[in-house]
């Protein structure tokens, strides 16, 4: 009989503790993943609604594109207006206190023979041709007014 009380023949291997397991989750990672939907989900809602707020824009950009003459612009304007600000407002607006609250509402002022095409020269008997000034800040006013900001004055 062997004495020694070290013996190599009474040594066991270590134990290993069993692997931790990827699921169930723990409480801290469901309140993660909770807050995270609840995040996807809210900026979901934000975008659809935008979208939806902003058809009006999307409809005038297009129908931008078959615009001839100054009368069917200042039209197509009044119309896109007419999406966002009250009706009563927006109708009583003609010539030079359109010419300003155009500017008023885009943040950009008009230039001075725009602003002189789309107040007078609209009411023409026959068609005024198109500049491309005037095109290029109507595409301006439609993409960056901002309904609520600057309503009726």
């Amino acid at each position: 009989m062997n004495t020694n009380l070290v013996s190599l023949s009474d040594l066991r291997d270590l134990s290993l503790p069993h692997p931790v397991a990827p699921w169930p989750l723990a409480p801290g990672w469901w309140v993660l993943i909770g807050a995270a939907s609840l995040l996807v989900l809210g900026f979901s809602v934000h975008a659809c609604r935008q979208w939806r707020e902003n058809a009006y824009r999307r409809a005038a950009l297009a129908e931008l594109s078959n615009i001839e003459d100054a009368a069917e612009l200042s039209l197509l304007l009044k119309r896109t207006a007419l999406a966002t600000y009250p009706r009563s407002f927006i109708a009583s607006l003609h010539g030079g206190t359109w010419c300003d609250w155009l500017e008023q509402t885009a943040g950009s002022p008009l230039p001075a023979n725009l602003r002189e095409l789309l107040d007078t020269r609209q009411y023409a008997a026959e068609p005024t041709p198109m500049e491309p000034g005037l095109l290029a800040y109507a595409r301006i006013w439609i993409v960056e007014h901002r309904p609520g900001e600057k309503g009726p004055c």
